[in-house]
């Protein structure tokens, strides 16, 4: 069996005033309140200014990427702009309804409205169709509902009619055995 592993303990030389601190930023809070070890204003200064600066350096690194990405895309519009275009304007095949109209007395194809329309009857036929094949058939009006649920309570209490009357039935043999 191997031995455990030493905590690894991060350290961070600051240095403020021209004095050396060393930080164990191991045993600082986390939650922000006092350190567990007491450090000197002077120390807890420089390691704020040391945070401070690693802050700022990571910012000015995002900063520089993004402007630098930023920098890349508009090269890369600039050249595709300065392409030449594979046809001009001029060269471009007419639009489809100017190549072939469509012949007298016929109607246009059907709108998109109309497609749509065929298919939201369709899902909805489809949709009756699953439920009345299901035994689910919803109720159309309020009415309809409420006669539904009287026939769900009386199915209820037929089945637990049924059920009671079995249990006596049961009760009734098994004390006849007992008696017997």
């Amino acid at each position: 069996m191997t031995p455990p592993t030493p905590p690894v303990t991060v350290r961070r030389t600051v240095v403020h005033d021209g004095d050396v601190h060393a930080v164990d930023l191991d045993r600082l809070d986390d939650d922000g309140g006092p350190p567990l070890v007491e450090l000197t204003p002077a120390a807890r200064a420089a390691l704020d200014d040391a945070h401070r600066r690693d802050i700022a350096a990571r910012d000015a690194a995002l900063e520089r990427r993004q402007e630098a990405e930023a920098a890349a895309r508009e090269r890369e519009l600039a050249a595709f702009l300065a392409e030449p275009d594979p046809l001009p304007d001029d060269e471009l095949p007419p639009p489809a309804e100017e190549q072939a109209p469509a012949p007298r007395g016929k109607k246009p194809g059907p709108t998109t409205s109309q497609r749509a329309r065929v298919a939201r009857q369709r899902s909805a036929a489809a949709r009756d169709a699953t439920r009345s094949w299901h035994g689910v058939e919803p109720p159309a009006t309020p009415t309809a509902k409420a006669d539904r649920w009287s026939a769900i309570q009386d199915r209820d209490r037929r089945r637990d009619a049924a059920e009671q009357r079995r249990l006596l039935r049961q009760r009734d043999r098994d004390a006849d055995r007992h008696e017997g």
